[in-house]
C-alpha cells in the first residue's frame, strides 16, 4: 500500500482491496480532511519528501549489523515517528497526540544523540559520505530529510506549522549525521576527510 499519506477509499484487511485507486490520475490528490489538492501543493511536497525519509531509513535499518540492535531500535521508532509527522502534515487539523509524541520523541533522540556521540572521536574537518553502505545512506537519509525540512519551513511561510515538526525534523537530520558516522566506525572504516586542496 502506497505511503501517499492520502485518503485510500477502501478498508485494510478486506480481500477486495485495490493498490490503485485512479483518484489521483488528474494530478490532484485527497488530504485527510477529504480536500482535493494538486500533487504540486507545498504541502504535498512536504509529506512527499517525509515518505521518502522514512524509506530510506528503512534501508538503513534492513543494512544494519546484528550489533548493531540500539540503532536499529531508534530508527524502527524513527520510521513510526515519520509517519505521525506524514499524518499530521496531510491535514490542516493537526492531531494533538502527533504532537505531543513529536515533542517527546524531540527529547529521546537528543539523549541518543549524547549517548552515540561519546563513542567518536571530536570532528575537526568535513567528512564526506561514505563508510559502507548502511552510513552511506545515513547520509542519504539526512540529506532528504533536510530537504523535507525545507518543504515544511516553505509550508510555514503560508500556512503556520506546528514548531514540533520543524525541530523535529531538524534534530533528526543531526541524528543521522550521528548514526552515518557511529554506523562507520562500528564497521572499522576510517572517516573520508574532505581535503580542501584537492
Amino acid at each position: 500500500m502506497s505511503l501517499d499519506f492520502t485518503v485510500v477509499p477502501c478498508v485494510i484487511g478486506t480481500t477486495d482491496m485495490k493498490i490503485y485507486t485512479k483518484t489521483g490520475d488528474k494530478g490532484l490528490t485527497s488530504l485527510f480532511s477529504g480536500q482535493r489538492i494538486p500533487k504540486s501543493d507545498i504541502r504535498v511536497r512536504a509529506y512527499g519528501a517525509v515518505d521518502e525519509a522514512c524509506a530510506i531509513i528503512g534501508v538503513v535499518y534492513e543494512l544494519c549489523d546484528p550489533a548493531w540492535q540500539d540503532i536499529a531500535r531508534d530508527l524502527e521508532t524513527i520510521q513510526s515517528d515519520m509517519f505521525h509527522l506524514g499524518s499530521v502534515l496531510a491535514t490542516h487539523s493537526p492531531d494533538h497526540a502527533s504532537i505531543e509524541r513529536l515533542i517527546r520523541r524531540t527529547e529521546e533522540m537528543e539523549k541518543n544523540i549524547d549517548r552515540l556521540q561519546s563513542e567518536l572521536p571530536e570532528l575537526t574537518n568535513f567528512i564526506l559520505p561514505s563508510g559502507g553502505l548502511a552510513s552511506a545512506y545515513c547520509h542519504v537519509a539526512r540529506t532528504i530529510i533536510r530537504r523535507a525540512e525545507r518543504e515544511i519551513a516553505s509550508l510555514n511561510s503560508t500556512e503556520p506549522v506546528d514548531p514540533a515538526i520543524l525541530t523535529y525534523v531538524n534534530r533528526l537530520s543531526d541524528a543521522c549525521f550521528v548514526y552515518a558516522r557511529v554506523i562507520c566506525m562500528r564497521s572499522g572504516r576510517s572517516e573520508r576527510i574532505w581535503k580542501r586542496e584537492e
